[in-house]
């Protein structure tokens, strides 16, 4: 079989199109163009302008800093005696419960045991409750 020589580039090459498809026209490529060149432009002037600049920003002044940087220590100051003040408090309540569970144990355990047996049940469920409680709220932050 001779290959047949024709005026046109390389026809064997080009896909015919499905029915329902339409080839673009080059009018339609060139209408489409310019939309896109319209979106860049725009996107460089705003890349040159910048963004808006916040009027806050603009009036703050080194005496504003200084007052937030001496509010910011204040803050400080402040957590730091309520972790002393929490610290006091801990090493009060702790001895008055363990004194109290000794003086339950003491009077209670000979008299009625099955009361007591309850009674710790009970201390153990709340204690336990209140551990896993404070740790979930340290674990959480």
């Amino acid at each position: 079989m001779a290959d047949k020589p024709t005026d046109s580039p390389d026809s064997s090459l080009t896909k015919p199109t499905p029915e329902g498809e339409q080839q673009e026209s080059p009018g339609q490529e060139e209408a489409s163009v310019p939309a896109s060149r319209q979106v860049i432009e725009e996107q460089v002037i705003a890349g040159t302008i910048g963004p808006a600049r916040n009027p806050v920003l603009e009036k703050l002044t080194e005496d504003h800093i200084t007052t937030l940087i001496e509010n910011d220590g204040r803050n400080d100051e402040r957590s730091f005696e309520d972790s002393k003040a929490d610290r006091r408090y801990r090493l009060v309540y702790v001895p008055i419960v363990l004194l109290s569970f000794g003086l339950l144990t003491f009077y209670l355990a000979p008299a009625d045991k099955e009361l007591y047996k309850q009674i710790v049940q009970v201390l153990a469920a709340f204690a336990g409750g209140f551990g896993a409680g404070y740790g979930v709220r340290h674990w959480r932050g």
